[in-house]
Parts: structure tokens; sequence; C-alpha cells
């Protein structure tokens, strides 16, 4: 992948919409789709409205803090938390 921080730039609202009828539209539900005309913005707000919207998370709370603890342990830290803790670090000082 290329595009960086595909989440926090939004897609087209007319294009999102398009999407969200196609893979709600049986019986294909969007398998034949041709992608062309439509951006990864757009595939990446349709993905995270159908998070948003299961009745459960994918992580659930019950494992949510493991989930973190992995990440804690490898190192890896997302940009935006890394510059939070750079700030708190700082606030610390």
């Amino acid at each position: 992948m290329q595009t960086r921080g595909i989440f926090r730039v939004s897609g087209s609202a007319k294009r999102v919409a398009e999407l969200q009828l196609i893979f709600d539209t049986p019986p294909n539900y969007g398998s034949q789709l041709d992608w062309t005309g439509y951006t990864i913005h757009d595939a990446s707000n349709v993905l995270r409205r159908y998070l948003n919207h299961l009745p459960d998370p994918v992580i659930t709370l019950e494992f949510y803090e493991k989930f973190r603890d992995v990440h804690r342990k490898s190192g890896y830290i997302p940009n935006q938390s890394k510059h939070f803790a750079v700030g708190a670090q700082r606030a610390m000082d």
C-alpha cells in the first residue's frame, strides 16, 4: 500500500453512497464491482462505515488490552499515538 492516511481523508460522499448501495444489493453484493472511478479513500470510507455499523466490535473489550499489548511489546506506535506520546513526555519533563 502506498497511500498514507487512507482513513483520515474522506472520499466523495456521492461515490461512497454508490458503493454502499452496490455492496448492499443482492445477489452479487459488489463482488463484480469495477473499481474504475473510485478512489482508495472512497473504499476506505465504505470499510470504516461497515466496521462502525457492526453490532459488536471486531476486537471485543475482552481482548482489547491484549491486542494493544502486542503493539506495545513490538515497539509499534501508530503515528497519531506517537505524536501524543512525544507531547506527553515533553509535558512531564
